[in-house]
Order: structure tokens, then sequence, then C-alpha cells
């Protein structure tokens, strides 16, 4: 595919196109990509996919005589070696795999006709906002994940609760 076709297929079913930022990342990708390869990097200031601008000072692995001086140009890799293309080449490409990770959540009500189950899309948003005021939202995918029983969220006595029936 073209630069911009692989970084849409890559988007829409994992993250986005691989990156390299350091030495263990490259090998990585030596032993993934045997001929040329699309990566995340391309030229608007050697910028990155996912938003990150290159510093100029860190990790890069140009191939001899890269970068090349031609108008529209995305980056390939080649046994570790980046080398400057045009987008609209066609190349076999490399996406970044998702990273799940997982966060348990326990949310406080005082009104115990309060159905959260009804309010998941709600506090979903509320989450993602959050995320977006800090400018951590790009790439993440929220949702909740189902218990055993069907339901989103699991009803914790306080401890307070605890000990009163104890006592009895």
């Amino acid at each position: 595919m073209n630069w911009i076709n692989a970084q849409r297929y890559c988007r829409e079913r994992y993250t986005d196109l691989a990156s390299m930022r350091n030495e263990s990342e490259r090998n990585k990708m030596k032993m993934l990509v045997k001929k040329s390869a699309w990566i995340g990097l391309y030229r608007v200031a050697w910028k990155w996919s996912d938003g990150q601008i290159m510093d100029v000072t860190s990790f890069q692995k140009w191939s001899t005589g890269q970068p090349k001086k031609i108008k529209h140009y995305c980056v390939t890799t080649t046994h570790g070696g980046w080398n400057a293309r045009p987008c609209s080449d066609k190349y076999a490409f490399v996406c970044r795999v998702r990273k799940q990770v997982r966060v348990k959540v326990m949310l406080k009500t005082s009104d115990s006709s309060v159905d959260l189950e009804d309010m998941q899309d709600a506090i979903l948003q509320q989450f993602s906002q959050r995320l977006k005021d800090h400018g951590r939202s790009e790439h993440v995918n929220l949702k909740w994940m189902k218990q055993p029983d069907g339901k989103t969220f699991q009803l914790k006595e306080s401890e307070e609760k605890k000990k009163k029936r104890s006592d009895k």
C-alpha cells in the first residue's frame, strides 16, 4: 500500500504505523522486515505518525545517502536503516500492536437508587474527556469489561455495613 493507506489500515485495526525510537525497537524491526516496509516516520519536520516529533538529537538510523531530497516523502525501513521514499510508492508496512491496559475503577455513590449500568456510556465519556484534557486521548479505546453475571459493575459492600452485619 502507499503510506497513507497503510497508516489508515493500521489505525483502523491496531494503533498506528510502527515507530523505531531506540535500538531495541530497531532490532525487533530488523527481525520482522526483510525488504522495505513503511514505518510511521514522515516529513513534517520529521514527525512520527502518532504525533511525536522526532528530536534531531535522538535515535536516528538513516541509511547511507538518506534522507533524499524529494518533494513528499515518508520513510521505509530496510534491515533497520531508514529510507525516504515518495509517500505514493507502494510497500509492505508494519503496524504497532496496541497495548491493552486494564484498570479497575471503584465508583462511590451516596444514592442507592442510582443504577450505574444505565450510566455506563456517560461515565466512559467523562473518562475520555479527562484523558483528552490531559493530552492522553490519542489511540485510546475505552470499554467496560462484563462480569460473569453479564453486568459491568459489582456492588461492593462498605466496611461499615460488613461490620454491622458481622456484629449481629
